[in-house]
């Protein structure tokens, strides 16, 4: 064997390529809400639909198996629902949502679907969060823990909790006092 058994583990890449970001990202833009699958069958185009089928190989020693798709950017499903999907939705360029269809015979299936985020509706949301800063005056100090019960924990860790009441009250106490000389 020329090649270690830990080598051939990591063949392939387990981050999210910027090739396959782009595919993925211009396919949801495009298009209606899609599900995994229609995206990976997009990606692939009318191949999706008959993996590339190899015969079995002679055993090398090998554990792991090559991906149905090697010759496209998003080379399997799993890449594109646990690495490529994962990483524009926390780029927050898209977002997962939940939803029910019909399909035949009147039955109603839950289904997950993934759609473009508007950069619109983002933008306007820190907007809308700034205008509303008027309810930080009307937080009571039990909102940052005074007169909790703190006996379920040890003495250490009810002295620090103690500590760290006292810390925010003061901040809370001085963003009010600021708000309301604003």
């Amino acid at each position: 064997m020329s090649t270690s058994i830990i080598s051939r583990l990591h063949e392939w890449p387990r981050y999210c390529l910027p090739n396959a970001r782009k595919i993925a990202l211009d396919i949801i833009k495009a298009n209606p809400p899609l599900s995994t699958q229609d995206i990976f069958r997009l990606a692939n185009g009318s191949t999706a639909a008959q993996p590339q089928v190899a015969r079995p190989p002679k055993f090398t020693g090998y554990r792991g198996v090559k991906p149905p798709f090697t010759g496209s950017q998003i080379r399997s499903v799993r890449y594109l629902k646990k690495v490529v999907l994962p990483s524009l939705a926390n780029d927050k360029e898209i977002e997962k949502f939940h939803t029910r269809i019909e399909i035949k015979q009147s039955r109603i299936t839950d289904v997950w679907l993934w759609r473009a985020n508007d950069r619109k509706q983002s933008a306007l949301l820190p907007k809308a969060a700034t205008e509303n800063q008027a309810g930080v005056v009307d937080l009571p100090p039990a909102a940052v823990g005074v007169g909790e019960d703190w006996s379920h924990l040890n003495k250490r860790r009810q002295r620090a909790r103690e500590k760290k009441v006292e810390r925010d009250l003061k901040l809370m106490t001085t963003l009010q006092n600021t708000l309301d000389n604003s």
